[in-house]
């Protein structure tokens, strides 16, 4: 069943990280909702393969590290799509590597590659949302902001940092009125998409959950049946973190 996002029925997202299992399952739940999505990866062919055929589904490839190219696409979404009202960092990276392994350009690498791509998202999606009265935005990130693992320090740094910017900018929006919602939300072990997410290799005690169960809450919080809610940080674990 494809969610209710609101009344007004020229809505547009961006979603970046469509390459991975939650990222095109997100983007295609706002399509099936007639949402103007735009799916997005730094891989093209991964973006269109997101995509796919369906309808109010547009393909954009660019690197979410890359400021120039956020640059890039907002100038399209506000010629193409007359803005945007709908915000989804879902651009993940996941692997292992002890702390002496660890050079500082692989750490900065994997660090920017989660954390960077969402702040970078947050600081032009935000203008862009301002311009159509407000809007929401989700970050995507992993239970790894709120729990450590072994050979994982890049990745939690990351996670933690992308948790700490959304809170930091949904106080930013708070204090400024402006109608921008900005939320986190915390998938827990995903065996179906190692690449980009913790495993049983890194949570080997956690339930696994299906990267629709995590696309389903990221949709929630952007609808209107979400309320005000914003600084949250929403997980889907089946439980992990409350043990």
């Amino acid at each position: 069943m494809a969610p209710a996002l609101g009344a007004r029925e020229d809505l547009v997202a961006l979603v970046t990280g469509t390459g991975n299992a939650v990222g095109a399952a997100v983007g295609r739940l706002l399509a099936s909702a007639g949402v103007d999505t735009w799916f997005a990866d730094r891989d093209a062919a991964a973006a269109q393969r997101a995509a796919g055929a369906q309808v109010g589904a547009r393909a954009i490839a660019f690197d979410p590290v890359d400021e120039s190219q956020w640059a890039y696409v907002s100038e399209q979404l506000t010629k193409q799509s007359g803005g945007l009202d709908l915000l989804v960092n879902a651009a993940q990276a996941f692997r292992f590597d002890d702390v002496e392994c660890l050079s500082p350009d692989r750490f900065m690498d994997l660090f920017n590659r989660n954390g960077t791509a969402s702040w970078l998202g947050m600081k032009y999606g935000i203008p862009l949302l301002r311009a159509r009265g407000g809007g929401r935005i989700v970050n995507v990130t992993s239970v790894l902001a709120r729990t450590a693992a072994a050979g994982c320090s890049a990745t939690c740094a990351a996670a933690r940092g992308i948790l700490m910017a959304t809170k930091s900018a949904a106080l930013e929006c708070a204090r400024e009125r402006d109608g921008i919602l900005v939320n986190a939300v915390l998938a827990g072990r995903m065996d179906d998409d190692p690449e980009h997410f913790p495993d049983g290799r890194v949570l080997p005690n956690a339930v696994p959950v299906a990267a629709q169960d995590v696309a389903a809450a990221v949709v929630f919080l952007l609808t209107e049946e979400s309320g005000y809610v914003t600084g949250l940080e929403l997980p889907v674990d089946a439980g992990f973190l409350a043990a």
